[in-house]
């Protein structure tokens, strides 16, 4: 909203796009993003801009009472009367335009979510029936000295509100934390993610789960107290749980621990998405390798006034810095970076097929930078560009199409595409690899390439491959462009290896909050196990002391405590790994390369499950061998 030199206000101040200087009318908020974030500036479109191609969308608010079904009919009754009778349009809800692609994993985050608060729920409901039982003496004094049983309940609820209470607002801060963290990741990622907060709705339900929590796990101690027997309680004749309680807190246990697994098999299945993903084959090879995205169109160049000029001293000045051995220049840049498509149909008397073929314009040395193979052929070399006749690269599956088994290199293209530069003078100098550029998780696309220099485009992207560090190339590729041309935005330098990655970021979004609840719920589920384990040692104390007392050894004590641990963890294991194997169809949507029942990531949770078990275990076995029965028994 202010300029960056003299600190004035923006708006009625010139500022210079290319050759054309406009008047600033107005300032959108910081986080304004339409159609994408990396829009910084609006302009009018042109008179005629309707003729610039059909890269145009058009955005309208409905009339108050309209519907997007009318608004679907209008907009198809004037595509048919401006074009033809076959012709109709496509209308959408932006909000659910916006929305759709991130649906899914707001979903299944929510779910997790829910999921973790019910481990946290049975958990403090195990430790707090456990809690019950050490109570009991209390809780039947209490009893004798006029105490009923509403008043043994409202204690036992205030406790749980007490627990409750400090577990939101210790959750409450860890959100706001978390919060800020994740909305910085996922500005580019999620739509409106500036509308991210804990605004009152959010309050309200969190203050209406922790209340409902707290009548459960309160209600469920208090239950546990008053079904034991006073007059026992107060002669000291019931020193321990009995074996249903023991059952009980066992079953809540165990449940965390299915509950657990479920939340750790889907984030392990979204981890595993996430390294197929990676591991894809796109055509390149993403070693050492800098890319740096030029905006050529409205741009103000030197000299002769052409982009031409300036990318061919660009990628002779890039190529003669130390380390690099191969640069070029294209307008297309895989996995994510498109090139202009088109639908092709191909007809004879045997044959009736129709492919989208995509077609890029790049220089000599491109798909050397970027290690594209070589199938046959060669590639683009200096000559070509300077040639009259624009000549032409074909990807495998292009050079299938166009010449069904046949060997395309030096024939003449079937197709005559003169706004690309394909004429009927168009030969095939070579066949590369197919490359992704509608994502790793897409097909590979047929493709055909034509010289840049002869078909120059307005959006470019450098690609440098290099012996050394390719961040070291950053600071000086910047520099010579703004050494070649001051006028020419800043570039986006990074390595090839962060334009992958950034290509799937919404998954790796959609994982991060998914192992971090998992995590979590498995951490609250251990607590549970060795809170339990160590209630039991600890009622059990009188049996293991004269276990020890008749010649128990404490390698057999600590036996005895870990088979009741492998035990639970084995019910858990069961009926979590059915759970996730259940469940497992849900996230299809979200996975890719990896079945949802894929026995490694099985495997590794029930592994992860049972260390984390013996972990757990390592105490309360430790204090059950340590145990001396002498001074055990003559504490009792």
């Amino acid at each position: 909203a202010f300029d960056t030199v003299s600190g004035a206000p923006a708006v009625g101040r010139a500022i210079t796009i290319g050759d054309d200087r406009y008047d600033v009318a107005g300032v959108m908020p910081a986080a304004f993003a339409f159609p994408t974030a990396d829009v910084d500036a609006w302009i009018a479109l042109p008179a005629g801009g309707a003729e610039m191609g059909s890269g145009l969308d058009l955005v309208g608010r409905l009339r108050p009472g309209s519907t997007l079904a009318q608004a679907r009919e209008d907009a198809t009754r004037v595509a048919r009367e401006v074009r033809s009778a076959e012709w109709s349009a496509s209308v959408v809800a932006l909000e659910g335009l916006l929305r759709d692609d991130a649906r899914p994993a707001v979903l299944a985050a929510l779910a997790a979510a829910l999921l973790v608060l019910v481990v946290a729920c049975a958990n403090t409901i195990t430790l707090m029936l456990g809690r019950s039982i050490a109570r009991g003496r209390e809780f039947a004094v209490r009893s004798a000295l006029g105490a009923g049983a509403g008043r043994i309940c409202r204690a036992a609820i205030v406790e749980g509100l007490v627990i409750a209470g400090g577990g939101l607002a210790t959750g409450l801060f860890a959100a706001w934390a978390g919060l800020q963290v994740f909305t910085t990741r996922a500005a580019a990622v999620l739509p409106r993610v500036d509308a991210i907060g804990l605004d009152a709705p959010a309050l309200l339900v969190s203050a209406g789960l922790t209340l409902a929590a707290a009548l459960a796990c309160g209600g469920a101690a208090a239950a546990g107290a008053l079904r034991r027997d006073g007059a026992e309680l107060l002669g000291g004749t019931v020193r321990t749980a009995t074996p249903g309680a023991r059952r009980v807190r066992a079953a809540l246990v165990a449940a965390q621990l299915a509950l657990s697994i479920v939340l750790l098999t889907g984030a392990g299945l979204l981890a595993r998405s996430v390294g197929a993903l990676l591991a894809e084959d796109g055509g390149y090879d993403p070693g050492p390798v800098l890319v740096a995205t030029l905006q050529l169109d409205d741009t103000r160049f030197v000299d002769d006034g052409t982009s031409t000029v300036f990318v061919d001293r660009l990628l002779e000045r890039v190529r003669a810095l130390p380390g690099v051995d191969a640069a070029g220049l294209g307008n297309v840049l895989p996995p994510t970076d498109a090139p202009t498509q088109m639908s092709l149909r191909f007809m004879s008397e045997t044959r009736n097929e129709t492919m989208t073929l995509s077609f890029g314009a790049v220089t000599s040395g491109f798909f050397e930078a970027l290690g594209t193979p070589l199938r046959g052929g060669r590639r683009f070399a200096v000559q070509d560009e300077r040639a009259e006749t624009a000549d032409a690269i074909a990807s495998e599956s292009a050079a299938r199409f166009m010449f069904p088994g046949e060997d395309p290199v030096g024939r003449a293209t079937p197709y005559r595409l003169p706004a690309l530069g394909i004429t009927a003078d168009t030969r095939m100098l070579g066949v590369v690899a197919d490359m992704k550029y509608a994502g790793l998780d897409s097909p590979p696309a047929a493709a055909v390439y034509v010289p840049w220099q002869l078909r120059p485009m307005g959006r470019a992207h450098l690609v440098v491959r290099t012996s050394r560090d390719p961040a070291a190339l950053v600071a000086p590729v910047r520099d010579l462009v703004n050494e070649l041309n001051p006028s020419l935005p800043i570039p986006d330098v990074r390595t090839l290896d962060d334009h992958i990655v950034g290509s799937i970021a919404g998954r790796r979004l959609q994982l991060a909050p998914v192992v971090a609840v998992a995590g979590l719920a498995l951490a609250v589920a251990m607590v549970g196990l060795f809170g339990t384990l160590g209630r039991a040692v600890a009622e059990r104390r009188h049996e293991l002391s004269i276990r020890a007392a008749l010649g128990a050894a404490p390698r057999s004590l600590v036996g005895l405590v870990l088979r009741g641990s492998l035990a639970i963890a084995a019910v858990g294991l069961v009926a979590g790994l059915a759970a996730a194997a259940a469940t497992g169809r849900g996230l299809s949507s979200l996975l890719y390369g990896v079945s949802p029942y894929d026995p490694l990531t099985f495997a590794g949770v029930a592994g992860v499950v049972l260390a984390a078990t013996l972990v757990a275990t390592i105490v309360p076995a430790r204090r059950a061998a340590r145990i001396d029965p002498l001074v055990a028994l003559k504490e009792d």
